[in-house]
């Protein structure tokens, strides 16, 4: 089958979407509004929309260029959120092609009835159905009968990791010029520690050129509390130098807030990583509270420490326990079979 994504960029949680579309020996295409540095091309690299001088889309090359590709279904990001892709949608839907939505929003939930609305209109006249990696919290129905739950997906490490050595090495990743990353909220969690205990902690992200100011932010901190020798930041490496860089560590953190689903967590699992992340991280329907990892609630300091002290001394249970998680449900395989399911159902 050939498959077209459009989506604002490729961002890097769907390179094993396309990965396994294309090891299944489907075709698939990825138009991008725009490109950005660090992102992973090895299993495709993505086309730039056609846009005029006012900074829209050319419908008419878009047009063209998707009949000459001439895709068996189209899967659309939010069209909701960005002008492109609703544009991209309804040249699709002329062309009598499936439309496939995906958004980050759970499977399972209530929903206000604008939303409800507003989504039976969208799958009643553009697409075919919608897709999400988010499952939700199942004792609230599926939010529409044609929505599907596809999760995101990671390659897991072969071997478990080996035991936990000191000092111990706690690492998290995520943009360092967004605020809501939380980052001084973890410095300042991990204060007491990095100061009086065996522990290491690396940070590592993007880092903008142009939003520099929080970056700074945490230099002032990890300088004022002679934090340089147990802290390490690490900007805009490679995702491949990232995958590496968890396998050096034994507890992933991520305390951002708001934030509808974070990949970096399922990469740290994927190697072996227990995780912990706030209740306002779509990931925290990927963790197991207790098991694979712990749930701390959002911009609460005191909360996260007390989760950290609980999952130290169990690190290498709970290792084993997100590598078979990630085994069980997140695989590339566990992807295309979900997916599939999807396609199959029109």
């Amino acid at each position: 089958m050939k498959f077209l994504f459009i989506a604002p960029r490729f961002h890097n949680n769907q390179y094993y979407w396309v990965k396994s579309l294309t090891d299944h020996n489907h075709e698939v295409r990825f138009w991008v509004w725009r490109k950005e540095p660090l992102e992973n091309y090895s299993a495709l690299t993505p086309s730039l929309i056609p846009r005029s001088s006012f900074g829209l889309p050319k419908i008419l090359s878009c047009y063209r260029e998707m009949k000459a590709l001439d895709p068996d279904i189209v899967v659309v990001r939010d069209p909701r959120s960005f002008l492109f892709v609703f544009v991209s949608m309804l040249i699709a839907r002329m062309q009598k092609r499936k439309v496939f939505i995906y958004s980050q929003t759970p499977l399972y939930q209530t929903m206000s009835w604008v939303k409800k609305i507003t989504v039976r209109l969208m799958l009643r006249f553009f697409g075919s159905l919608w897709i999400t990696p988010i499952i939700g919290d199942m004792r609230y129905p599926k939010f529409h009968p044609r929505a599907f739950y596809v999760p995101f997906a990671i390659e897991p490490q072969a071997q478990e990791k080996s035991p936990v050595r000191r000092p111990i090495r706690i690492i998290s990743v995520g943009k360092i010029y967004q605020e809501r990353k939380n980052h001084l909220l973890l410095l300042e969690a991990f204060y007491d520690s990095l100061k009086k205990s065996d522990i290491r902690l690396t940070i590592i992200g993007a880092l903008s050129g142009n939003s520099p100011e929080y970056f700074n932010k945490m230099r002032v901190y990890i300088k004022k509390y002679d934090l340089e020798q147990t802290v390490e930041i690490k900007t805009n490496l490679e995702h491949n130098e990232v995958l590496r860089e968890y396998a050096k560590h034994d507890l992933f953190v991520l305390p951002s807030s708001n934030e509808p689903l974070a990949y970096s967590p399922l990469e740290a699992m994927g190697a072996g990583l227990p995780v912990i992340c706030s209740d306002t991280n779509g990931f925290r329907w990927y963790v197991k509270d207790g098991e694979n990892g712990y749930i701390f609630k959002s911009e609460d300091v005191s909360d996260l420490k007390d989760k950290v002290s609980l999952a130290i001394p169990r690190l290498q249970e709970m290792s084993k326990n997100s590598l078979n998680s990630v085994k069980q449900f997140y695989t590339p395989k566990s992807f295309y079979e979900k997916f599939m399911e999807a396609v199959q159902s029109v």
